[in-house]
């Protein structure tokens, strides 16, 4: 199994006890390194390789069970993914207990652990569900089924869809050509090229008459449909769509808003583009340009904007960016909406290492990234806290965030204050109140104030304290050490 890389940007912080004791000599394993690779402890268990084979040890050291398979992952509500390698190459998943005990076979191509117990598994195209315990609900037949919101999971045979219940019962048939997930009641399903919404008795609460519905809430959905107008074609507008008539000709899809109650009309179809509504404010487009609307349909950001993000969509931020056509951006706040906007020569998010946070941190700051790619950081005002002289910025958390200038790694707080100078070639997260850190090629903890609670002596390890251990490489190989705080 490939090892997992340790993510060395971003910040938890957990309450720290100075202590030094260890800080310039040698610091002690608790579990001896004599494994080959090491995972973190999750239940009191982690997963180890011995030679090519995985097992499971305790925080005595002791197996629970002995290595056997070719994979193990992290324990989980009391289970374990575990894998083999079948003959042909292939990886072939089953599912352990705490015992070491297997529940489901090592047979499968895919398995996913969902809610209350339930698995999804799936085999030569087809997927079924059981519990954990190995329990059968759904046999293998669906050619999908998907993850269970309000009670209820979506279900497709041969492109068509419909709904079963954690017991397994198709409770809405299989009849309709697109459906999404269950959300506050309601589902988006289609027929024949147009969608409305189900209750999950399966009846038809919006009737199936729209091209396209957005996102909804507990009063508002938004829809898309056709002009009565007869458009000219529109070419090289990412968001202006348009459908052709029984006499080839083209009409417009114009957004709008709707009661999801009454299904009656709240806003006009008369947008290019409004998916959702978050906070009480949605983003529009008309004529390739960009504003912010309420949900009585006023107009509260005009709408000449190159481009904006809703930072609301990831992780609750109460914020939309704002790009204008020189390059530069600035914030709307939705908890101050008739604040001025303050455009600054920033050109974008931060967005790296894959971070589907798109630059925002969570903690009332957003991660922003000038024309020279330095990185900055503004509050939720628009005020610039930290100015763009980092070449890296990790989100923040508990007010702290790994930073990084002249090819080297320390933390600046909110304020952008650095309260650990750049002067590590690593620098990670948090975890139990003990940041994980590389100097000169070897790798140590480092406590909240910065000090150096275990030296900088293991060659490698796998992503800090995890239930007061942390797996470290000593001697090409793997042990445990616990956590001095």
């Amino acid at each position: 199994m490939r090892k997992l890389m340790t993510l060395m940007l971003g910040v938890g912080l957990v309450a720290a006890i100075p202590m030094q004791a260890f800080a310039n000599s040698a610091y002690p394993l608790a579990i001896e390194a004599r494994f080959d690779e090491a995972r973190p402890f999750h239940e009191g268990l982690a997963a180890v390789q011995a030679g090519k084979q995985w097992g499971v040890i305790d925080k005595s050291g002791s197996f629970v069970l002995q290595p056997r398979y070719d994979w193990i992952e992290d324990f989980k509500d009391g289970y374990a993914l575990v894998g083999e390698i079948d003959a042909k190459g292939l990886n072939r998943i089953g599912l352990i207990d705490k015992a070491g005990q297997e529940t489901i076979e090592p047979l499968y191509f895919h398995l996913d652990l969902l809610e209350d117990g339930i698995v999804r598994l799936s085999r030569d195209g087809k997927y079924g569900l059981r519990q954990a315990d190995g329990k059968e609900i759904v046999p293998l037949k669906y050619d999908h089924i998907g993850d269970f919101n309000d009670g209820l999971a979506r279900v497709t045979v041969k492109a068509k869809h419909g709904y079963i219940d954690r017991a397994g019962k198709l409770v809405i048939p299989i009849q309709y050509e697109s459906a999404r997930d269950f959300k506050l009641g309601y589902a988006v399903v289609g027929k024949n090229g147009k969608v409305g919404m189900i209750d999950k008795r399966g009846k038809v609460a919006i009737p199936l008459k729209y091209n396209n519905i957005g996102d909804y809430d507990e009063s508002l959905f938004t829809f898309a449909q056709a002009s009565s107008k007869v458009s000219p074609r529109v070419a090289g507008d990412a968001f202006k769509s348009q459908i052709v008539d029984a006499n080839g000709k083209y009409h417009n899809v114009e957004w709008g808003a709707a009661d999801i109650r009454t299904g009656k009309v709240k806003i006009a179809a008369q947008y290019d583009y409004l998916w959702r509504f978050t906070n009480g404010y949605g983003w529009v487009v008309s004529n390739n340009r960009k504003g912010i609307i309420d949900r009585a349909g006023n107009i509260v950001v005009p709408i000449q904007y190159k481009g904006i993000t809703d930072l609301s969509e990831y992780n609750g931020d109460p914020v939309f960016v704002l790009y204008d056509t020189s390059g530069k951006l600035g914030l709307f706040n939705t908890d101050k909406p008739k604040a001025k906007i303050t455009m600054h020569a920033y050109s974008r998010l931060a967005a790296f290492r894959n971070d589907p946070s798109l630059g925002q941190s969570r903690e009332g700051v957003v991660r922003v990234v000038n024309a020279s790619k330095k990185m900055g950081v503004l509050d939720h005002s628009g005020k610039e806290v930290a100015p763009a002289i980092y070449d890296e910025i990790g989100d923040f958390r508990d007010g702290i965030a790994v930073m990084k200038r002249n090819k080297k790694y320390g933390m600046i707080d909110r304020s952008g204050k650095e309260i650990i100078a750049p002067i590590y070639s690593s620098l990670g997260n948090f975890k139990e109140g003990a940041a994980l850190f590389t100097k000169n090629g070897k790798h140590g903890f480092l406590d909240k104030k910065g000090n150096e609670i275990i030296p900088a002596q293991f060659e490698d390890t796998y992503g800090g304290f995890s239930e007061g251990m942390a797996a470290v490489r000593s001697g090409g190989k793997w042990g445990y050490i616990t956590n001095p705080l």
